[in-house]
């Protein structure tokens, strides 16, 4: 019988074996660096103004940019700490594959780090 590792930290929870376990570290990484392009990008767009000068607006604009983006439990921020744990689950199987054998030459050779985020 042979153990498979899992990766084990948060959101991420995922078996592999000697056979896949390149090509499954290399969608975690292209997926973590795509949302992180996105997730910059978005960011800057969460501003919420005032829809006009009437006390309510002032208001509220700022409790919906915080809720949106700034907060440490707003809406962007959960999608990156998301997004940290698909990129944290890739780096665990690099650890997974040199026990499998694979050299670091041949792990880095797996995934090409492409610029992301605006183009999708």
């Amino acid at each position: 019988m042979t153990s498979t590792p899992t990766t084990g930290g948060g959101a991420v929870d995922i078996e592999v074996s000697e056979e896949t376990v390149l090509g499954v570290r290399s969608v975690l990484l292209a997926e973590a660096e795509r949302l992180r392009g996105g997730l910059i990008h978005l960011h800057r767009e969460l501003n919420v103004e005032p829809m006009g000068g009437d006390p309510v607006s002032l208001e509220a604009a700022p409790i919906w940019t915080g809720r949106l983006a700034v907060d440490q439990d707003s809406y962007w921020q959960r999608c990156w700490d998301y997004m940290e744990s698909l990129r944290q689950a890739g780096e665990e199987l690099t650890q997974i594959a040199l026990t499998y054998g694979y050299t670091e030459e041949e792990i880095s050779n797996s995934f090409t780090p492409v610029r992301a985020g605006l183009d999708d």
